[in-house]
């Protein structure tokens, strides 16, 4: 959002990013389908229009902004999730207004914006740390909000769904201060206007952080309990979701490598790589639907990078390319046999023709890795360095294969192979025909 409105982001002011950049849409082009979520902190900080602003309400967005956003979304084929302000900017004795977000509805209406998601609120349950104590809202009042939403929302866009309450997770901690503020799991147990369930999570914290659980380094991108409590985090969400009292999607609804901006050198850099299949396959396995990568441009996580006259896409870029093309929504069973660290995820192709598969090595060493018989091609990912910006494909940085960027993979013939070499720190992509329908 402060990317949109121009407002603060990690103790810095930002410039707006143009939506209207064709380099930025050729970059986003290649995500589709996809979501694009408008959220963040400074959502809960946002104003819109003229509306006099606050010592809570700190940055803007006006009817350009939404008509560029239009634009944006016809050029890039993307549907929007759009988070509204729920903070005590936007509230009179605890209780949220639906008139003071109503402007940026009749915006969207006007140019034609038809959101997916409306998501009501960032991290709810840390607004006693991001406006004071007295704004901590309890779950119960945040119901009750949910059904204002919903009622506003279906006045414009009857089909559009309500997303809630985007409550952060820390590793190890879970939701902090729950006891004491109560846990977002109470949206499972009781009736709201909510359609989606989202949640926060990121398996480290940044530097940047004043309080960290898990500082993110190297070591710990590498290290099997990494992954381990990511699979927890997750498996945890999912237990609350089969329990539930409503039918509620579960959307990861925020992630990335290092929560509050990323790590400099590290979350932008090949091991993060390793790290993000790992991460959407174990997200994929405990049933999250939907996964917001936090984020395209901005921090040291992003996609995107800016360079002089357009963009440069980081590692996770070009993985979440390849992942975006070969993984479809159904999940298969995946398991590998080594000493070694190794991880390995099985996807039906978004076709349903084919099975497609990645084995990540973790490890420095190089594996032999038996593969099966039907395997007909082979995808090699790796980079020169765990600290490099550069990706390779079957011996070639990825930049250099414009054909990748329309869906053409790079495959190598795997007819009649058993085994493979996997080198340290690399990943493996197999491809076989479906010849079982398994995925039809």
């Amino acid at each position: 959002m402060a990317l949109l409105s121009g407002g603060e982001w990690w103790g810095q002011q930002t410039p707006r990013v143009s939506l209207t950049d064709p380099e930025l849409q050729k970059w986003v082009r290649v995500l589709a389908p996809a979501y694009i979520r408008i959220g963040g902190t400074e959502s809960d900080r946002v104003a819109y229009g003229d509306q006099d602003k606050s010592h809570y309400n700190t940055s803007e967005i006006d009817s350009a902004t939404v008509a560029d956003l239009a634009a944006f979304l016809r050029q890039t084929g993307l549907d929007l999730m759009f988070t509204l302000n729920a903070g005590p900017g936007v509230r009179v004795n605890g209780q949220w207004q639906p008139e003071v977000v109503e402007p940026l509805l009749k915006w969207m209406r006007d140019y034609q914006v038809t959101p997916a998601v409306f998501e009501l609120g960032n991290e709810v349950g840390a607004f006693w740390l991001i406006f004071g104590l007295k704004q901590q809202i309890t779950y119960g009042q945040y119901v009750q909000d949910t059904y204002r939403a919903r009622e506003l929302i279906h006045r414009y866009f009857p089909d559009t769904q309500l997303a809630g309450p985007a409550n952060a997770f820390w590793p190890k901690l879970k939701e902090p201060f729950s006891s004491v503020i109560g846990s977002s799991r109470m949206l499972f147990e009781r009736p709201s206007g909510l359609d989606i369930f989202t949640w926060h999570f990121y398996p480290s914290q940044s530097t940047r952080c004043p309080l960290r659980s898990v500082t993110a380094t190297e070591r710990q991108f590498l290290s099997p309990a990494f992954y381990q409590e990511i699979k927890a985090q997750a498996q945890m969400i999912r237990r609350w979701s089969e329990n539930s009292l409503q039918p509620l999607h579960v959307w990861l609804g925020e992630t990335g490598p290092a929560q509050c901006g990323g790590e400099k050198q590290l979350s932008d850099r090949w091991v993060s790589s390793l790290w993000w299949v790992a991460h959407m396959g174990l997200m994929a396995e405990a049933g999250q639907q939907v996964m917001v990568r936090q984020s395209l441009v901005g921090g040291d996580y992003a996609l995107l990078s800016p360079v002089k006259g357009g963009y440069q896409p980081n590692p996770d870029y070009w993985v979440g390319v390849l992942w975006k093309q070969l993984m479809g929504t159904r999940v298969l069973s995946a398991s590998v046999d080594a000493e070694k660290f190794l991880l390995a995820f099985s996807h039906c192709s978004p076709d349903k023709n084919h099975i497609n598969s990645v084995v990540v090595n973790f490890s420095k060493d190089l594996v032999a890795l038996q593969i099966p018989s039907v395997t007909e091609k082979l995808l090699h990912v790796s980079s020169i360095d765990l600290r490099s910006r550069r990706v390779i494909l079957s011996g070639m940085p990825a930049d250099t294969y414009e054909d990748l960027l329309q869906g053409d993979i790079p495959w190598h013939s795997a007819v009649g192979k058993h085994e493979v070499e996997l080198d340290g720190y690399s990943m493996v992509w197999l491809n076989q025909k479906d010849k079982d329908a398994v995925c039809r």
